[in-house]
């Protein structure tokens, strides 16, 4: 095999049916994320399930992947309403009607919580939703195609586009997997038709798999009619024909079977039995070993290379199809997922821990470090607090009061506001001076300005004085900042490796303290300091104006040095009034955006307290998921053996991060600084890689900060961890080269450590192993060996190891022969990559049998007889009037053409053909059902009575061999041996003769299509009917009645007279008439042994005539026995060879049947030598 061919793959589809199939596609699933990190790693697979129940949970979590989303699984439902539409308007839907189950019409309901174990319900609702799931097996065709480029660039695999390996996987026990398994294979052949190279296998459980679980008590019986139509299928002389609409286009036929390879897997081989889950888990792991692009081609060659054993169709009965596989898997194997997911999981926990930096001091003086050095920064202190609300647009807005005042006082000044004329020497006439215009000229200025820079009379904030307003934008402003900062200086504390969530908690809480004691201070002195001197100032302002009124027109000496003085009082006073003013309102603004930032560092210790939680909700689920991995890898079950010790992991652990390091600095440890320096870079790369969790529009350069988590919606909790999963799975995989999980994490290395080099326990280990890998099926070896078996199965042998016979892995090349000194071959020896080189792998598979081979096929056609004799009396009793419910079908179709897998019983095919020749059994319409039955007619005590047994010739025979119809196989049997004895002359004979060839002219016709005389079930009964034809000729030359005829049993000759003194009764009798009966009743059963007719039959026809005689019973069956055995039967004798007969007819193992057989034979007092000579007669 060339290197190309052995780095090729091709795009894979994986099918699941029902719950089965969900579990093992979430298997693969966990398979393939373990081997390449994630499903969009290994993007050449796809996956589709489907269910009628859509809430199937796996049953244990932990052996699945990641969980199915959305288009890879179709619902198939079918409403109540929708069911009670197609049901009461079938015609209209005639492709279901032609198959759909009378007995289901009165009681399907609507198909949305699963099948409920009923095939044909999984059948139905795969028929209504075809084109969906049509639509979505496409769908899953097309994401496992077109990535080429992908997987050669990062895996070296040239995909191979001209194949497509479907795998279908599910049940043939239950409803919904069972009833559409075989329409679905035949359905993907079908949506492929066209593409090259396409290749459908299906790997289904056997039905026994599911008989110790509480899943129903119609698992079995489901499951045997299930493998009977798939050996039906898989017969190259029957075709699957379906129509799914009313289209053309939807009809599927094929004379194919429904898949190129058919894999049963059962509960044992000779080494080991397993249980459900590890079935399904051996299944996944087998399918999987199709996607490690070393080995798969090699694993695809065993199957081409097995095809060649089913060429040729099983010699026995109608000839069986041998397209039958099964596989057993074994492995020495190194749990390495389960340890890298414990280790990359622990990595989690150490990083959201490094987060969390618990370990930090915090500094003795918090509250000052954080007023004098991150408050005073921030300009948050109260200082800092009010200047900034009092500053105007060039200088605070104190000094602007300032200087509005100041060039009131210039302009008074100048312009001689004040002056007086009454005072001094002036003492006649009245005031003329221009203090008569200065209070209205005052007032005007104080109460323009006042307007226009300090106006508040309205709540509207936006008609204030634009002083106000300044003041205003500047709260606004401080809010803004201050609230930026704050939210920054967190994002810092949490960044700081010398600060961290710890002193962040601190630093929220005394930040809160310090604003909050502002808010005090600013509350008390705005009402107890600036409210009152406003008030108090303004009073001056007016007391001094109202002065200046009052004596603007008197006289007085000095007067105008007086009005200065009151002037200056005023001015004083509004300039000390709206100073306090301004003091009081940067208080009460100074109150709201304490109010505002408090809120805001609200917000952000909830944030930081999300932060805390979240960090450490993820460290517990990490720390929990590192557990349960290490536990995993302790309670593993592996089919073979397994190398490890939980107790090394610790070891390796820290050898992995240490080795980060070339060597520690400072204080720290090796392994602290290694840590250390590990979380720094995935800190960054997984915080660049969730930002689009984070925000979905932002800047280039814009990442996401580790107090982000906290914006991280809860839906995208799962999503931000998958992350931090990925970047610590990633880091454990590209762990150092010569760290110890590099190096000890080798199959072939460890065990040769753990077997201490001892080439013996090497030996012995390599050899249990190997027989555990022994293929999942029993066969039973006396149906192989049988005369009318010969089965040569196909068994190919693989073992899988690290490189294959031409590694250059030194501890692999050392393995190689203890390997080849099992297998035998160099060939078997099939690489592995490097990714699995963790485990040696062992597959066996087999093929080339038919399900006759399987030994616990008897168990189960045991139970599926035991349904169809409940299906006959149900439906007897029905007819009859009674009231009783039909047992639920266990076929897909109402009238099933499936052959059983086992050889009919040769007694039963020849008297079902013997009575169909001579019209004893009909094909007719049973007018109460209108459907067509196999039928005979019975004497009762009023009159005639129609018996159905079957819709089929095949299942005629079938039903036969049912315990419950053994009074129809009597009746049979009587009718026919009265046929027989009544043909007593040559003429009647000739008409019997006749009836028999008219039959097989009618075959001849019947079986034109496939042959005519010259096909194999013409043959047949052409043999069977020569032989019958030649017994009736022989009794039609036969001079005398008296005669002897020679039987192919025993060789016997039979005279009455001797045969009566030998048993020892006085036959005789004075009463001629009464011997002449005696004489009557020899001749009768001369003539019936003579047709070499069964023994049982045969008993059954004695009893018959000797009751119509009217003869002792206890006389004719010394007589019956005489022929049977013409030695001396004791009356022990005769019960033990009925007790004997009896049970051979149940199809018990031949151990069991030894068993019951001594038991009986003590019971009874015979003696050892007799028994066993009786016994050997059926064994």
């Amino acid at each position: 095999m060339s290197v190309d061919e052995q780095k090729s793959m091709v795009p894979t589809i994986m099918v699941g049916v029902g719950g089965t199939g969900a579990e093992i596609l979430s298997r693969v699933r966990r398979l393939v994320e373990e081997s390449y990190g994630s499903l969009k790693k290994f993007p050449l697979i796809s996956f589709l399930s489907i269910d009628t129940d859509k809430d199937y949970k796996v049953s244990n979590p932990e052996t699945a992947g990641s969980i199915l989303q959305d288009h890879e699984k179709h619902w198939a439902r079918v409403s109540g309403k929708e069911v009670s539409d197609i049901i009461s308007n079938m015609s209209k839907y005639p492709w279901i009607e032609s198959w759909f189950p009378k007995e289901l019409e009165r009681n399907i309901n609507a198909i949305e919580a699963g099948a409920g174990q009923i095939r044909a319900c999984g059948r139905f609702a795969f028929f209504y939703n075809y084109h969906k799931i049509q639509a979505g097996f496409n769908e899953a065709c097309e994401r496992a195609k077109s990535h080429e480029s992908f997987m050669l660039d990062n895996y070296g695999i040239r995909v191979n586009n001209n194949g497509l390996n479907v795998f279908l996987v599910g049940s043939l026990s239950g409803g919904t997997g069972s009833g559409m398994i075989i329409d679905l294979g035949y359905c993907i052949r079908n949506w492929l038709r066209g593409q090259s190279s396409p290749l459908v296998t299906a790997i289904v459980p056997m039905p026994n798999a599911f008989a110790n679980i509480n899943v129903g008590d119609r698992v079995l019986a489901n499951g045997y009619a299930a493998l009977m139509e798939l050996s039906y299928f898989s017969d190259h002389r029957t075709e699957y024909v379906a129509q799914f609409s009313s289209r053309l286009v939807d009809e599927v036929r094929d004379k194919r079977p429904p898949f190129d390879f058919t894999y049963l897997v059962g509960t044992k081989n000779d080494r080991a039995e397993f249980n459900l889950d590890q079935i399904r888990e051996m299944i996944a792991q087998n399918i999987f070993l199709d996607l490690t692009s070393d080995f798969a081609p090699h694993k695809r060659s065993i199957r081409d290379n097995i095809k060649t054993a089913w060429a040729q169709s099983d010699p026995g009965g109608r000839g069986y199809p041998k397209n039958f596989m099964s596989f057993g898997l074994a492995t020495i194997e190194i749990p390495v997922a389960q340890i890298c997911a414990s280790f990359f999981n622990r990595l989690g926990a150490d990083l959201v821990t490094w987060w969390l930096n618990e370990s930090i001091s915090l500094p003795p003086n918090m509250v000052e470090l954080v007023k004098t050095d991150v408050l005073k920064r921030m300009r948050l202190t109260e200082a800092e607090l009010l200047a900034d609300l009092g500053s105007g647009n060039e200088k605070p807005l104190r000094l602007e009061i300032g200087t509005w005042v100041n060039s009131i006082r210039n302009e008074i000044a100048t312009d001689n506001k004040l002056q007086c004329t009454c005072q001094g020497i002036n003492l006649l006439g009245s005031e003329k001076g221009k203090i008569l215009q200065f209070v209205d000229y005052l007032q005007q200025k104080v109460e323009e300005y006042r307007t226009n820079h300090l106006r508040e009379l309205s709540p509207d904030e936006r008609v204030h004085g634009d002083f106000l307003q300044k003041m205003y934008d500047n709260r606004n402003r401080i809010i803004q900042q201050g609230k930026k900062n704050l939210e920054a200086e967190l994002y810092s504390i949490i960044r700081d490796r010398n600060r961290g969530p710890k002193f962040a908690d601190t630093f929220i809480v005394n930040t809160h303290q310090l604003l909050t004691n502002s808010a005090e201070k600013f509350r008390r002195e705005s009402e107890k300091n600036w409210l009152p001197n406003e008030i108090n100032r303004q009073r001056q302002y007016e007391a001094a104006i109202k002065e200046i009124v009052q004596f603007k027109n008197s006289f007085g000496a000095t007067k105008q040095s007086q009005m200065e003085k009151l002037c200056e009082d005023a001015l004083s006073g509004i300039e000390a009034s709206l100073l306090a003013l301004i003091q009081r309102k940067s208080r009460t603004l100074g109150l709201e955006v304490v109010a505002q930032l408090e809120e805001h560092l609200q917000h952000l210790e909830q944030r930081l307290s999300r932060f805390n939680q979240k960090v450490r909700l993820l460290r517990d689920d990490f720390k929990k998921a590192a557990n349960r991995e290490a536990e995993s890898a302790d309670a593993l079950k592996i089919n073979g053996m397994k190398l490890y010790n939980r107790e090394e992991l610790n070891h390796l652990y820290q050898d992995m991060i240490e080795n980060q390091l070339g060597a520690s600095s400072g204080i720290e440890s090796r392994y602290e600084s290694g840590l250390n320096q590990i979380c720094s870079t995935m800190t960054e790369d997984i915080l660049k890689n969730a930002s689009h969790l984070w925000k979905q529009t932002r800047q280039a350069d814009e990442v996401m900060q580790l107090l982000d988590i906290t914006h991280l919606p809860d839906v995208n909790y799962e999503d931000f961890k998958e992350k931090i999963v990925e970047i610590t799975r990633l880091f454990v995989q590209q762990a150092p080269e010569e760290s110890l999980l590099k190096r000890s994490l080798s199959a072939c290395v460890r065990l040769f450590q753990v077997l201490q080099n001892d080439e013996e326990a090497i030996r012995s280990n390599i050899r249990i192993v190997y027989q555990k890998s022994e293929p999942l099926i029993l066969l039973s070896q006396g149906v192989m060996t049988a005369y009318d078996g010969g089965f040569t199965p196909s068994l190919n042998t693989k073992v899988a190891i690290l490189g294959g016979r031409n590694t250059s892995d030194p501890t692999a090349i050392k393995l190689l022969p203890f390997l080849q000194e099992r297998v035998g071959s160099a060939d078997a020896l099939t690489p592995l990559g490097e990714q699995e080189k963790h485990r040696i792998v062992f597959v066996q598979e087999i093929g080339g049998f038919s399900l006759r081979c399987i030994s616990s096929m008897g168990e189960l056609r045991k139970s599926y007889q035991d349904w169809k004799g409940e299906m006959i009396e149900a439906k007897r009793a029905k007819l009859r009037g009674e009231s009783k419910d039909l047992p639920i079908p266990v076929h897909i179709q109402k009238e099933h053409p499936f052959w059983d897998v086992f050889p009919e019983d040769p007694e039963v095919f020849k008297l079902v053909l013997q009575a169909r020749a001579l019209g004893i059994l009909r094909n007719e319409e049973n007018r109460s059902t209108q459907e067509k039955v196999i039928r005979y007619t019975r004497k009762t005590l009023t009159g005639n009575e129609n018996m159905d047994i079957a819709s089929s010739w095949e299942e005629a025979v079938q039903v036969l061999e049912v315990l419950a119809c053994r009074p129809d196989k009597e009746e049979i049997q009587k009718q026919v041996l009265t046929k027989f004895s009544e043909a007593d002359n040559p003429q009647a004979k000739q008409t019997l003769c006749d009836q028999f060839m008219a039959y097989l002219k009618q075959r001849e016709i019947e079986l034109e299509k496939v042959g005519g005389v010259d096909s194999p079930d013409y043959k047949r009964e052409d043999t069977i009917i020569k032989d019958v034809i030649r017994e009736l000729h022989k009794l039609k030359n036969t001079e005398a009645n008296n005669k002897t005829f020679v039987t192919s049993k025993q060789q016997i000759k039979t005279q009455s007279h001797t045969t009566e003194s030998r048993i020892g009764f006085d036959i005789g009798s004075p009463d001629s008439s009464y011997q002449d009966k005696y004489e009557e009743y020899q001749k009768h059963l001369t003539k019936l042994w003579d047709l070499n007719i069964p023994q049982e039959a045969f008993v059954t026809a004695a009893k018959v005539k000797a009751s119509e005689l009217k003869l002792d019973m206890q006389k004719s069956e010394a007589i019956w026995n005489n022929f049977i055995n013409p030695l001396l039967v004791s009356p022990q004798e005769a019960e033990y060879e009925q007790f004997l007969s009896d049970l051979s007819s149940f199809n018990i193992p031949q151990d069991a049947f030894i068993d019951s057989a001594e038991a009986k034979a003590l019971e009874l007092g015979l003696d050892r030598p007799k028994a066993e000579a009786i016994r050997n007669k059926f064994v």
